[in-house]
């Protein structure tokens, strides 16, 4: 059983802490408004009340403690710095710099964050990116710094053995590779309805895809925030901001560049045929450059997709030929790198 401080009362930081708590651990949560933290000891103690009605070994989970930042004068250090404030650089920074508060104690520095890599947050930072909800997701992507101590990935490998988590250990390049999976699909759907499809039927073409996800809906769950600040970083760090101008435009509620005069509102059939082609196509891309491996791919169809088959066994059902040709047009027509085809290369199934 460890100590963990959480710093954040929003969605992740409550989620998290419930997920450690019930897990047996001791948490403790801060956040820098007294007015949240009172709404949310009333959710843990709902949820609480909930596992023990249910009995099980939740039951005996341990009660929760509050805080502001103030509050942790004097205080012992915990064993884990968990950080899930919003996804904004500065205040980040700010939440793990409080790691010098223990000095010459070390606590875990772990970060949630779903855009910034462990060295722009802290020296001693790993990054834990959790998808939402914790246990129902199932998945955690770890970036490690080169830097990362022996010690720090051992106490983070060992929190997260017990957790029956799915984990996905990265390095910077590989950083976030799932929701990078996403991006292509998504930039596709902002196209379409750009050129005039109903965003529910740009989701419904994107939904029978590969990934099986309705990018537009989900990114109304995250939030425009969240979204598009991960995106800037993913767009800065690729160098491929130019296929997701529109994109970002969307998120931050700019006017997109007006249609090409005569352009025609695709149908859904269409726009699905480039879905299809597309989600594939990302996939094996990923695979290719090393950013998933085949087995975390797999996993992701199966768990996160709930798609009944593996890529291999995907990618053999498919007519490769005229999926290269539409890939091959799509590239020519737009120039977009995400179009550029994969399945001339080698590739599972092959």
């Amino acid at each position: 059983m460890s100590s963990i401080l959480v710093a954040g009362s929003g969605r992740m930081g409550r989620d998290l802490g419930l997920w450690l708590l019930r897990l047996g651990h001791t948490v403790r949560w801060i956040s820098r408004q007294p007015d949240r933290l009172e709404a949310l000891r009333a959710h843990v103690d709902r949820v609480r009340r909930r596992w023990q009605r249910e009995g099980g070994p939740a039951a005996a989970a341990p009660a929760g403690a509050f805080g502001t930042p103030d509050s942790l004068a004097g205080l012992p250090a915990p064993d884990l710095l968990l950080e899930a404030v919003e996804e904004d650089l500065t205040a980040k920074r700010a939440v793990l710099a409080w790691a010098a508060t223990w000095e010459p104690l070390s606590p875990l520095l772990l970060s949630t964050t779903s855009s910034f890599l462990p060295g722009q947050l802290h020296p001693r930072c790993l990054v834990t990116h959790f998808f939402f909800p914790v246990e129902l997701a199932g998945l955690v992507e770890v970036v490690c710094p080169p830097t990362v101590t022996s010690d720090d990935l051992e106490r983070l490998r060992k929190l997260l053995k017990e957790s029956h988590l799915h984990v996905i250990e990265q390095t910077a390049m590989q950083a976030f590779a799932v929701n990078r999976l996403l991006l292509p699909a998504h930039a596709e759907c902002i196209r379409a309805v750009g050129l005039g499809l109903t965003p529910a039927l740009a989701d419904q073409a994107a939904s029978s895809g590969l990934l099986g996800v309705a990018p537009l809906a989900l990114a109304e769950r995250v939030g425009a925030a969240t979204i598009g600040a991960a995106l800037a970083n993913y767009a800065a760090a690729s160098g491929a901001a130019d296929d997701y101008r529109e994109l970002a435009q969307a998120i931050a509620g700019e006017p997109g560049a007006a249609p090409p005069v005569g352009a025609a509102v695709p149908s859904l059939a269409e726009a699905s045929a480039v879905q299809h082609a597309l989600q594939l196509n990302t996939c094996l891309h990923f695979v290719q450059a090393g950013l998933l491996s085949t087995p975390d791919l797999d996993w992701l169809l199966r768990n996160l997709y709930g798609r009944p088959y593996t890529l291999a066994d995907y990618l053999a059902q498919q007519d490769r030929p005229a999926l290269s040709a539409r890939l091959l047009r799509l590239h020519a027509q737009t120039g977009r790198e995400y179009f550029r085809p994969a399945l001339s290369r080698q590739q599972p199934g092959g």
